[in-house]
């Protein structure tokens, strides 16, 4: 009987030893899928919010009917590290991956996080001449806003970078011209902070 404790007693260290690795992969692995988890969830938040935001452009654009986009700041990436624009694109391939016809010129929303890695890239079904710019080359441009119950609004270029706030966006276009479409973003909506916040 003596020499069975003794066995059990210079064992129980070597499954203890066992034990404790075999709970420390458990909770690696546990880690790991729980930050995979969270990676996927801001992932499909993210895109979520740059689908609305097509959406949005989308109506603005081709329906000509004001919207209000609420594109603010999300608890998974840092604002600091995105860059969101709206682009054109002459490459076939792009257009084709991007977009369902196999048209040669696209206009794509963009997305990119620099520090995460994070990228995504949205067909925009809108006219390729559309103007996002405060004043086109026929020297039509995108009236100022008075302040309002929103409070104070700043024209924003979304081929130059779209950031997060909230924005009131307005079709400007007049007869016989291309679309121009007039962002502005409300101050003190928990965004525009690269633009005057």
């Amino acid at each position: 009987m003596l020499k069975l404790n003794s066995k059990a007693q210079e064992e129980a260290p070597f499954e203890l030893l066992i034990a404790v690795i075999t709970m420390g992969f458990v909770l690696v692995i546990g880690l790991v899928a729980m930050n995979q988890l969270r990676l996927q969830k801001c992932a499909n938040e993210l895109e979520a919010q740059l689908e609305d935001l097509k959406t949005k452009i989308e109506i603005v654009v081709n329906q000509k009917s004001p919207q209000l986009l609420d594109f603010r700041q999300s608890e998974c990436y840092n604002p600091k590290n995105e860059h969101i624009i709206i682009s054109q694109s002459n490459n076939t391939r792009i257009c084709s991956d991007s977009c369902a016809s196999g048209s040669s010129i696209c206009t794509l929303l963009e997305y990119v996080d620099s520090k995460d890695g994070v990228s995504f890239r949205k067909c925009l079904n809108i006219n390729s001449s559309t103007a996002f710019i405060p004043q086109n080359n026929a020297g039509q441009s995108c009236t100022d806003l008075s302040d309002d119950a929103a409070g104070k609004k700043i024209l924003v270029d979304f081929k130059q970078t779209i950031v997060r706030g909230t924005y009131d966006l307005l079709n400007r276009t007049g007869a016989n011209t291309s679309p121009i479409i007039c962002a502005y973003c409300r101050l003190g909506s928990g965004g525009c902070g690269a633009i005057g916040e």
